[in-house]
């Protein structure tokens, strides 16, 4: 069999694996009829010919069905990435309640502070979460951008929530 005839045979066979489960049967007479061609070239017009019908009678679905996959992996990818930002919020979350207990912990070992200005208050439960949380966006931001994204709109929360706090419990 010369190269051209094996061109032929092997488009026809790769439409073949391809066709959706309704052509299946035409692709196949289609390549069965191919023995029976004369002259190798003659072949290959046939073949192209018979991939060119096959895709005018099949062609939409073949689409839909590649339509549908990449669909599928935008979705899958898409789940991916909502799973990140869950991530990046809980673990924000867990950083927040680990600074409160750091508070809590200082107040019962040193109670003065409580009575005292509360910038070591601030300091403990504001500015060190927000730092790490603007260190753990820029060292996620290009390897895990959806859980630095997350990461982000937790500490957005919280120095929203904190605003919100010392707004309405200030005295001056």
């Amino acid at each position: 069999m010369s190269r051209v005839r094996g061109f032929a045979k092997w488009l026809l066979e790769f439409v073949l694996r391809s066709a959706p489960r309704h052509c299946e049967q035409w692709a196949r007479a289609m390549l069965h009829e191919l023995d029976f061609i004369e002259g190798d070239w003659a072949a290959l017009f046939w073949a192209l010919g018979s991939v060119a019908a096959i895709f005018r009678h099949c062609g939409r679905e073949l689409v839909r069905m590649g339509f549908r996959r990449r669909e599928e992996a935008d979705m899958k990818e898409t789940a991916k990435n909502v799973g990140w930002v869950f991530a990046g919020v809980v673990l924000s979350a867990v950083l927040v309640v680990c600074a409160a207990m750091l508070f809590h912990l200082a107040e019962y070992f040193y109670p003065p502070m409580n009575q005292s200005i509360p910038w070591p208050t601030w300091l403990v439960v504001f500015f060190l979460p927000e730092t790490l949380f603007v260190i753990g966006t820029v060292r996620l931001w290009h390897k895990r951008k959806p859980m630095a994204v997350g990461v982000l709109l937790a500490a957005l929360i919280f120095a929203t929530h904190f605003a919100m706090h010392i707004v309405s419990h200030f005295r001056g």
